[in-house]
């Protein structure tokens, strides 16, 4: 955590399947927010083509980053 915050990291991006107490304790220590994303397409997914997937990334980062 302190060595991101030292690299200067702005924000981390999980997939879904991230341990949740883990971001939220790396968020903690870091001081930097973690943000949780889609990764990959799933049957039922509410993301089920790649463009709205790739899209759904570029959208958490940037939001995150304001």
């Amino acid at each position: 955590g302190l060595a991101a915050k030292a690299a200067g990291v702005k924000v981390a991006l999980a997939g879904e399947y991230a341990p949740k107490k883990t971001m939220d304790r790396f968020s903690e220590i870091s001081g930097i927010r973690s943000v949780v994303v889609q990764t990959s397409l799933q049957p039922g997914g509410k993301i089920s083509q790649y463009p709205a997937l790739q899209t759904q990334l570029v959208d958490a980062m940037v939001s995150a980053l304001r």
